[in-house]
């Protein structure tokens, strides 16, 4: 559940906003959202509430298909407030998972990326490498991920994560055009320039 917003929004008439408490957009688990060994590209434009989100976890769950309860874990995108850093997660398994970190040098840098201007977020993977960009940037730390990821059973979700039958670690702001593409590695591994319209259909 979110709320279709009118007022200010990023991308032409509506956008979606979360209020970090109860509010997520939720695909049920299937093979839509299964992504195996393919290539993929997960990607959004998201704005801030003007400061760093805070929740009792410290821990912000932008997107991903991914549950610690009952070891459903399958690909993610967190935001660890504590260390000032995007956490993107992949597991194997289910259970274990590999992690790269990209740090913000600072709280106050922290409140810049979160004050209110639209960015464009991105996970893609192509081949082995799993890399997060921000708009259109790609951070530094990637994942090297060789076979498939988990082929769990939690719901993807988009301003939160699953736990269990419930959620956990929400994120206040506003959500656009959320584009998640199995099969294809969308932009070159290295920098690209995110244009604030609607996708095409293709």
């Amino acid at each position: 559940r979110g709320n279709r917003r009118y007022t200010n929004p990023l991308i032409e008439s509506y956008s979606v906003k979360t209020d970090g408490v109860d509010d997520r957009i939720v695909v049920a688990d299937g093979a839509n959202v299964t992504v195996g060994s393919d290539d993929w590209t997960l990607e959004f434009w998201y704005r801030g509430t003007g400061a760093e989100p805070s929740t009792a976890s410290a821990l912000s769950a932008f997107a991903g298909k991914y549950s610690r309860s009952g070891n459903q874990r399958e690909f993610a995108l967190v935001w660890a407030q504590a260390a000032n850093r995007f956490e993107t997660y992949a597991s194997p398994d289910g259970s274990a998972f590999s992690q790269s970190n990209n740090a913000l040098a600072s709280n106050a840098e922290a409140n810049v990326f979160f004050n209110g201007s639209p960015r464009h977020i991105c996970i893609q993977r192509s081949g082995t490498e799993i890399a997060t960009f921000i708009d259109g940037e790609k951070l530094a730390n990637t994942l090297t991920f060789a076979g498939a990821i988990f082929d769990g059973t939690a719901p993807f979700m988009i301003g939160a994560r699953a736990s269990g039958a419930s959620y956990e670690d929400p994120v206040a702001g506003m959500f656009d055009e959320i584009r998640f593409t199995k099969g294809v590695a969308r932009y070159p591994t290295a920098m690209f320039t995110p244009e604030p319209k609607p996708y095409p259909r293709s």
